[in-house]
């Protein structure tokens, strides 16, 4: 069993919770709620694939290698407990446990034809032909350093996604 986090001591009680849909009545489910590895849960913001609304969290049974969904019965006591399991799970993300993906050039041509309502056409006096324009969304041309400014200028996409090289190639932000 892994140490339980902080914002989890007000709600520290079986009775608090519903283990799979179910309360956490008798001694396998409480034996299952003292050894579930609160160190890798994550919440889940809901609704579940049942139709329970969230939050809830998954949270792995190191014995059976099972994941469980933990659902809250909510109480005055769980307010402040999901605000804290909801500020501690930002913070991780800020810390960068989960890396943000760089867009690639296409993926950044993409999202600002989509803001914009741009089609391939609108897009003929950035790159050129409706032809290169098919082969640069599609991966198979490469943009020219005249493209990439005229991208830049024209549509105000960042430097920064249509300089890397490789179209297809992603890496982390950081």
């Amino acid at each position: 069993m892994s140490a339980k986090p902080e914002w989890l001591a007000p709600v520290d009680d079986p009775k608090c919770w519903w283990l799979d849909g179910q309360p956490i009545k008798g001694e396998r489910m409480l034996e299952m709620w003292n050894g579930l590895d609160w160190s890798r849960a994550h919440v889940d913001m809901g609704p579940s694939v049942t139709g329970n609304l969230g939050p809830y969290w998954h949270v792995p049974f190191p014995e059976d290698g099972t994941v469980h969904r933990l659902y809250p019965r909510i109480h005055d006591k769980w307010l402040p407990a999901i605000h804290r399991a909801v500020l501690e799970g930002v913070a991780d993300w800020e810390k960068g446990r989960y890396p943000i993906l760089a867009p690639t050039a296409i993926e950044a041509i993409r999202f600002r034809m989509e803001q914009q309502g741009l089609k391939q056409k609108n897009l003929i006096p950035y790159i050129g032909s409706k032809g290169h324009v098919s082969e640069v969304l599609a991966g198979k041309r490469p943009l020219t350093v005249a493209m990439i400014r005229r991208l830049h200028e024209g549509l105000g996409i960042p430097l920064g996604p249509l300089v890397m090289r490789g179209t297809k190639a992603r890496r982390a932000k950081g």
